[in-house]
């Protein structure tokens, strides 16, 4: 667990050198130039060796020419190109003389498989009654993403376009953001489909 806690803390600070406007919008501006994924397109650093070194998954690849990817995807996308540039630091990190290098980058791929991944992800429906009599249906997530460190931290949304995917991003997010300020939390996420301004304060509570 200290070993992702640390590799979650350097990833957190790469990520926040990419420009994640587009991102949290969903929507990522189109580059003049043609990013394969790591094949043949360098990174922000130049570090051609580290893309060969590490490719960003198949499905991933054409993230950055979508007009309007999903936001999960998004996120994975630039948690791949995060983890490119800090290959060379996990691998010296991981360097052991216990083990063969072909065990050492098993051990890697195993960290960086669960720093990617969230862990839970619930989605519930319940009915609710309003003070004035009426039953609505009210449409919830909560996703964990990473028990790296409990608790796990993360906020509500209140939002009638709210989704699972907008979650498993938002708690992905919180993850990185707590590892790059060395918060001693796991990242999570709430969402509730409701428009927050038609209900009272007693009975947001109540929800």
């Amino acid at each position: 667990m200290y070993k992702i806690s640390k590799s979650l803390q350097c990833l957190g600070v790469k990520l926040g050198q990419f420009n994640w406007n587009g991102l949290l919008s969903a929507r990522l501006a189109t580059k003049s130039t043609k990013d394969d994924g790591g094949n043949k397109c360098k990174d922000e650093n130049g570090d051609k060796k580290s893309n060969q070194a590490y490719k960003i998954p198949d499905r991933l690849k054409d993230i950055p020419e979508q007009e309007s990817p999903l936001f999960f995807e998004s996120v994975e996308y630039y948690f791949h190109r995060a983890i490119q540039n800090l290959i060379p630091d996990f691998d010296e990190s991981m360097k052991d003389r216990k083990f063969t290098d072909e065990h050492n980058e098993r051990r890697r791929n195993g960290i960086i498989m669960l720093m990617q991944n969230y862990s839970s992800l619930l989605e519930i429906q319940f009915p609710f009654r309003r003070d004035n009599g009426e039953y609505e249906l009210i449409q919830c997530y909560r996703c964990h993403h990473c028990k790296h460190k409990l608790p796990v931290k993360g906020g509500i949304r209140y939002a009638l376009d709210v989704c699972a995917d907008e979650v498993k991003a938002l708690a992905a997010l919180m993850t990185y953001k707590n590892s790059c300020v060395n918060v001693p939390f796991g990242g999570a996420k709430g969402g509730i489909r409701i428009d927050p301004h038609k209900f009272n304060s007693q009975e947001l509570e109540r929800i």
